[in-house]
């Protein structure tokens, strides 16, 4: 178990916003805790996740995060596997149960823990809660696929690319219907993510932002990515 205490200032617990807490990195299992109620649940060692409190941020609040192995219910949701009672047909439950939290010589393998940052974050009604971009090298193109959550009055979701601190392509902006829009542009000077002759490991940073009827922007978020297909 951890534990950590959190007092948020009164000039952030504001009507119309919503709160997020998110977890750089644990291992395996974690089950997040605001004020003594269950949140949200993440099974799987190496990817953030992010919850939301929104109807339990108070002045004063109190955060457990419960972390175990992958061994019986704590493998992944809808089954019991335990790595210490394998059936007489399966010697080895390992590489069902993911992996065992044991050391082998002086290497220890499926850690049990929190690693990184916990980040603690609001935003608006509206919300940007996924992006993915899909780059065509066939095509040098660019197509982005943004997903807002949160009711409202009408929004547009707007692209840029950014090399370090310097835009390098505007994406036009689109309507979000049904909580989706799709932003294309075509891109034909990005330099290609791979190891030479065919490119580099390179990395750009793609800034989407949800902008009102007025233009004004209710949120932003950033994702990193190379210009590549498979």
């Amino acid at each position: 178990w951890y534990q950590q205490t959190i007092n948020i200032p009164s000039a952030w617990v504001q009507s119309g916003r919503r709160y997020f807490l998110k977890v750089g990195k644990a291992g395996h299992y974690a089950g997040v805790y605001w004020n003594g109620v269950l949140m949200g649940q993440h099974y799987g060692q190496f990817s953030p996740f992010e919850v939301e409190i929104t109807n339990l941020v108070a002045g004063s609040n109190v955060i457990d995060i419960y972390v175990h192995k992958a061994d019986t219910t704590y493998v992944r949701p809808g089954v019991n596997i335990s790595q210490n009672n394998c059936p007489p047909a399966v010697p080895d439950c390992i590489g069902n149960a993911y992996r065992s939290h044991a050391l082998q010589g002086a290497l220890a393998r499926n850690w049990v823990g929190l690693v990184g940052d916990l980040t603690f974050s609001w935003r608006t009604a509206q919300y940007i809660s996924d992006v993915f971009p899909a780059t065509s090298v066939r095509n040098s193109t660019i197509t982005v696929s943004v997903s807002v959550n949160g009711n409202g009055n009408a929004v547009m979701a707007k692209g840029t690319v950014l090399d370090g601190s310097t835009s390098v392509l505007s994406i036009p902006a689109q309507p979000v219907t049904n909580g989706t829009a799709t932003l294309s542009s075509s891109w034909t000077t990005a330099v290609l993510w791979g190891q030479p002759p065919y490119g580099t490991p390179k990395l750009y940073t793609l800034r989407t932002d949800l902008l009102d009827g007025s233009g004004n922007i209710l949120d932003t978020r950033f994702d990193r990515f190379g210009f590549r297909e498979v």
